[in-house]
C-alpha cells in the first residue's frame, strides 16, 4: 500500500477498524514463523551469497485506547545476481553490491475505532444531548510488485512498484478500493551514497453497493461515495560509511502530496427507477441529479534516520518522522523510532521496533499519543 503510508497514523483518527480478523492473522503469522523454521536448518555460515530473499512481519498500533489496530504482511524478493555478504553488515549487502531485485508482497490489517456518537439524554422531562462512543470496524488486504534495475558500472537505477487493495467496513455497504503507482530514478554518488527521486499517484475509490433510506420512516441522503486522487513526488538520500571501525548508515526523504477529494451523494430511485427526493418540510417529492462535492488537502512528510552497526550481524536504528497536512484545519503529526535487528545465523534475522507518534490540532482532542509494536523476520538463500 502506499506510504501516504506515513500518513495512516493521521488517517486512523478518522477512520477504523474491527480486529475480526486476529484469528486469521495469527494463523499466518505461525505459518511465517514455520517457514522461517525451515529455512533455518543447515543455514549456518556456510554460503556467503543468496538470490531470494523472504520476509514477514506482525504489528500492532494503539492510539490513546481509541484506535486499535494490527497488520501482517509477507513479501519475497529475487535478486537475478547473488548477492556477497561478506562485504560490510548482513543488512546492507543489497545495498552495497549494487543489487538488482524483484519484489512482490501481501498484507492483510485490521482497525477497530471508538468513535464519538451522540445521543438524546434519558430524562423524560429534559432532552440532554451526551456524548457516547460506537465501534467502527475495517479489514484490510493488498498486494503489490516492485522492482529496480541498477547499471552497477555508472550507478545509475530506475525502478517502479504497482499495489491493489480493498477494504470492508462494518458501518457502511460501500466497497473500498486502492490503487498506486510509482516510478523511480536515482543514481549512487561514490560507492556508498544514493541520490533517488520517487514520483507516484494513488486513487481511493469508495463505491456504495446501495442505498439504505429509514431515518424515521422518511427518504434520507447524503455523502455516500468518494474518489480521492492523490499525487506525490519525493527526493531521498542515503549514506553508509564507517566510524570507529564499526559501519553507520545515515539517510533523509521528503516527500510532498496533493489529493482531490470528489464525495459523490446518492441518486434515490423511486419504484419505476426515476430519480428523485424529499423536501424535509413540505414532504413534496422532486426529481434529483446525482451531485458531488469537491475539495483538496495537501501534505508533507519528512523522515530522517540514523543506524549503527556493531558488528555485521547487529543493527540499531533511532528515526523521526514529521507529518504535516492541511485537511480543513492543520494537523499536525510527529513520530520517533526505536528499532534493534539481529542476524542470529548467517542469512537468517529478527527486528524489534517500536514507535511513539504524538498527533496535535487534529479532529477530536488536541493531542494524542500512539504506539506502535512489530516484529520482522527475514530468510535468505
Amino acid at each position: 500500500m502506499s506510504d501516504g503510508r506515513q500518513c495512516t497514523i493521521i488517517g486512523a483518527f478518522v477512520r477504523g477498524g474491527e480486529p475480526a480478523m486476529k484469528g486469521g492473522v495469527v494463523r499466518k503469522t505461525r505459518i511465517v514463523a514455520a517457514a522461517f523454521a525451515g529455512l533455518s536448518v543447515g543455514s549456518a555460515a556456510a554460503g556467503a551469497e543468496y538470490a531470494w530473499q523472504v520476509a514477514g512481519s506482525y504489528g500492532q498500533d494503539d492510539a490513546a485506547g481509541i484506535v486499535d489496530s494490527s497488520r501482517s504482511t509477507l513479501d519475497g524478493t529475487y535478486y537475478p545476481a547473488p548477492v556477497d555478504d561478506t562485504r560490510g553488515p548482513y543488512d546492507l549487502a543489497p545495498f552495497l553490491t549494487r543489487s538488482s531485485y524483484v519484489t512482490v508482497g501481501t498484507s492483510w490489517a485490521t482497525e477497530e475505532t471508538m468513535l464519538p456518537a451522540w445521543a438524546w439524554g434519558t430524562s423524560p422531562t429534559i432532552l440532554r444531548f451526551g456524548e457516547l462512543y460506537s465501534r467502527y470496524t475495517s479489514e484490510t488486504s493488498g498486494w503489490s510488485v516492485a522492482g529496480r534495475y541498477v547499471w552497477r558500472e555508472s550507478g545509475w537505477f530506475a525502478g517502479g512498484g504497482v499495489e491493489r487493495g480493498g477494504t470492508e467496513e462494518s458501518t457502511s455497504v460501500r466497497d473500498v478500493h486502492s490503487s498506486g503507482y510509482r516510478v523511480v530514478g536515482g543514481k549512487y554518488l561514490g560507492d556508498a551514497t544514493t541520490l533517488e527521486v520517487t514520483v507516484g499517484t494513488n486513487r481511493d475509490r469508495q463505491d456504495p453497493d446501495e442505498v439504505v433510506c429509514t431515518a424515521f420512516a422518511r427518504r434520507c441522503y447524503g455523502l455516500v461515495g468518494a474518489d480521492v486522487h492523490t499525487d506525490e513526488a519525493g527526493v531521498s538520500i542515503r549514506h553508509v560509511g564507517e566510524l570507529w571501525d564499526r559501519a553507520y548508515s545515515v539517510g533523509a526523504d521528503v516527500r510532498s502530496s496533493r489529493s482531490d477529494h470528489l464525495l459523490v451523494s446518492p441518486r434515490l430511485l423511486d419504484p419505476e427507477g426515476r430519480p428523485f427526493a424529499e423536501n424535509p418540510f413540505t414532504q413534496s417529492v422532486y426529481a434529483v441529479e446525482e451531485g458531488g462535492l469537491l475539495y483538496s488537502n495537501e501534505t508533507q512528510v519528512y523522515n530522517l534516520s540514523a543506524a549503527w552497526y556493531p558488528t555485521p550481524a547487529l543493527r540499531v536504528r533511532l528515526s523521526y518522522l514529521a507529518v504535516r497536512e492541511d485537511y480543513f484545519s492543520e494537523i499536525d503529526a510527529d513520530g520517533v523510532g526505536l528499532s534493534a535487528g539481529w542476524f542470529f545465523r548467517r542469512k537468517l534475522s529478527a527486528e524489534f521496533s517500536f514507535t511513539r507518534t504524538r498527533l496535535e490540532h487534529g479532529f477530536g482532542p488536541d493531542s494524542r499519543d500512539s504506539d506502535t509494536a512489530s516484529i520482522r523476520l527475514l530468510g535468505r538463500f
